[in-house]
């Protein structure tokens, strides 16, 4: 597959997605990315490995920490759930250093890792206490406030004062504290430059090249912060995607329009990130207010798609999974003879699966019943009976794949 993810914009919404999906209280992870990458540099580091020890700083929390609140170390396959760095193909590699960030020097030299992924661990230590230090010390609420007054204010000993040199790699305090003196250091320090820098940094060394694989590994990463809003929706866009493929497949569609299409089944509802968690999991009826915000996330799935993917279609058979053939869907209103065969197929794909899942309104149904609904859908010229009828030919596999 030819390249379909913008990478720079990707990493920042998989950074602010965790934000507002998991962590709310998490203390700006841009910053400690971007200390990571600065103290990179200045120790001369190449720019591959400054590129990766950023970006493995930035999506440090989707990666479970070696240890435990208490310093112990844990079993990780008995860690509680959370989105893993390390089930995603693209960032395996990245996810070493991540996962043993807390850890102090004497404690990675013991481990069997690479020299570079012992200092980059150090450097994530390092970096991520900094950032702390001066979000607790309110140094970045005064650099906010005045520049100039806050830098040359800025004292290093306080930092030194709470940490011990030795437990991170040898010479990292020193060369945090040279990169402390310099001014443009603090410049950058700042959302939307370290934001631009990220949206136009290459990675084409740093990640594995994108083929079909990595990009549906990564949309299936992307696709699984989304459904974890709701533990009644726990893993919608995954079988959507993958029942979009099947039936792709099953109308005889290429192998690169199935492709898309199952990436456009992953990435459908990315727009409920923005949604509130308890509209989301609200057990009775929708207010008219509580609808309305509901129905927004098909157009800010159109938003947030145009930033990260590339291809226009991918885009487009996502964004349309609630139009309907009479005009009468959402979010553009569009007509049948204004929605593809892609965009027929995820819209069904999209309420199949929903209906073959438990909500909080309602149990999961039979396949009967599921199919009886689509079929009335159809009859109202809603969805698109010619892939209803696909649909019911493969039922069975389509209910296996769906529940």
């Amino acid at each position: 597959m030819y390249m379909i993810f913008n990478i720079g914009n990707t990493l920042i919404l998989l950074y602010r997605a965790h934000r507002l999906v998991r962590e709310k209280n998490l203390i700006n992870g841009e910053y400690s990315a971007y200390i990571a990458y600065r103290l990179s540099l200045i120790m001369g580091l190449d720019e591959n490995f400054c590129a990766k020890s950023l970006v493995c700083s930035l999506l440090q929390n989707y990666s479970s920490s070696a240890k435990n609140y208490n310093g112990r170390e844990m079993n990780l396959d008995h860690a509680p759930r959370r989105i893993k760095l390390s089930d995603c193909s693209v960032f395996q590699e990245i996810s070493i250093p991540a996962r043993y960030r807390e850890y102090g020097f004497a404690e990675l030299k013991k481990l069997n890792i690479t020299t570079h992924e012992l200092l980059m661990s150090s450097i994530l230590k390092i970096s991520h206490l900094f950032n702390n230090f001066l979000q607790e010390t309110g140094f970045l609420a005064a650099l906010e406030k005045d520049r100039m007054l806050a830098i040359q204010s800025f004292d290093f000993e306080n930092f030194k004062n709470r940490v011990v040199s030795e437990d991170f790699h040898p010479g990292l305090l020193t060369e945090l504290e040279r990169l402390s003196q310099m001014d443009d250091f603090w410049f950058y320090l700042r959302d939307d430059y370290i934001e631009g820098m990220i949206r136009t940094m290459n990675f084409n060394n740093v990640l594995p090249a994108m083929n079909d694989e990595h990009a549906l590994s990564l949309a299936r990463l992307l696709s699984t912060i989304v459904d974890m809003k709701s533990p009644l929706t726990y893993q919608h866009s995954i079988k959507v995607g993958e029942l979009a493929c099947f039936i792709g497949k099953k109308m005889h569609l290429d192998k690169k329009t199935c492709t898309r299409l199952h990436l456009a089944g992953l990435l459908h509802d990315i727009g409920k990130i923005n949604v509130e968690d308890a509209i989301l999991n609200k057990c009775g009826k929708l207010t008219p207010s509580e609808y309305r915000k509901i129905q927004a996330h098909a157009t800010d799935t159109r938003g947030i798609l145009r930033s990260i993917i590339i291809d226009a279609n991918v885009v487009a058979w996502a964004a349309e999974h609630h139009e309907r053939l009479d005009g009468q869907g959402y979010p553009m209103k569009k007509t049948g003879e204004q929605l593809t065969l892609p965009s027929r197929i995820l819209a069904i794909a999209d309420v199949f699966q929903a209906l073959c899942q438990k909500r909080s309104y309602r149990d999961k149904l039979n396949l009967e019943e599921v199919l009886n609904i689509i079929r009335s859908e159809c009859d109202q010229n809603k969805l698109c009976s010619r892939t209803f009828a696909v649909f019911e030919e493969n039922a069975e596999q389509c209910y296996e794949i769906a529940k």
